[in-house]
């Protein structure tokens, strides 16, 4: 088996009042955490959709190992829900009419909440609000709560965008040592968006580091913010 996601695609994104052509040819290692790091508006986001299957690429391919996802020539398009990718919405996107715990159960393949998430909720600090409906909520507690959910689905890839921007700086470094557990324990693959260097300094193997004029290039973090 390839031990990569392999995405080599193409697309446009509006951005402001500009267009950006993202062209990306990249391989992200499965069983590492990788970031992503630039400013606003550079396609950060936009590349954990197309992995997500969220959007589309105009043309190109994107594996994961050696599952075809898409190929435009293929004419591939496995829809999201069929690809093993669980994502972190910057708007935490958790359903307002269940509790904390019922978006756990309904995130679960097995309709009910794995013994390690519970687990997690504690580590994590949700236990206490685990029956409090999403508007009850401050935005850290629901940003840790969509994390939590995100897990809950036991998928092999997350995809997380921007969620540490409403977390403290204590529960941030928290966070960062139970997912670095949990990619080893779990054997799983995550790839985070954030524009905190601290953040993705401790947390990720490799960057991905993006530029305002398209252009980006993986390196390995401690070469990237050392």
């Amino acid at each position: 088996m390839e031990n990569y996601i392999t995405i080599n695609a193409s697309t446009n994104l509006n951005s402001g009042n500009r267009e950006v052509d993202l062209s990306f040819s990249h391989q992200i290692n499965l069983g590492n955490i990788t970031g992503l790091y630039g400013p606003s508006g550079v396609g950060k986001s936009s590349f954990l959709k197309l992995i997500s299957g969220i959007m589309s690429p105009n043309k190109g391919e994107i594996c994961f190992g050696n599952e075809v996802w898409y190929s435009s020539s293929k004419k591939i398009n496995v829809l999201p829900r069929d690809r093993s990718v669980a994502f972190v919405f910057q708007d935490y996107n958790l359903f307002p009419n269940m509790t904390i715990y019922k978006n756990l159960v309904y995130a679960s393949s097995k309709n009910e909440v794995p013994p390690f998430v519970m687990k997690l909720a504690g580590q994590l600090g949700v236990s206490d609000y685990l029956y409090s409906y999403p508007s009850e909520l401050s935005g850290g507690q629901q940003q840790r709560a969509a994390i939590l959910r995100a897990f809950a689905q036991e998928s092999e890839l997350i995809l997380m965008d921007e969620p540490f921007s409403s977390l403290d700086d204590e529960i941030a470094m928290n966070l960062i040592e139970i997912i670095k557990t949990l990619v080893q324990e779990r054997q799983l693959t995550v790839i985070v968006a954030s524009h905190r260097k601290d953040v993705l300094m401790n947390l990720a193997d490799d960057v991905v580091l993006f530029k305002m004029d398209g252009k980006h290039c993986i390196q390995k973090a401690t070469e990237a913010f050392g």
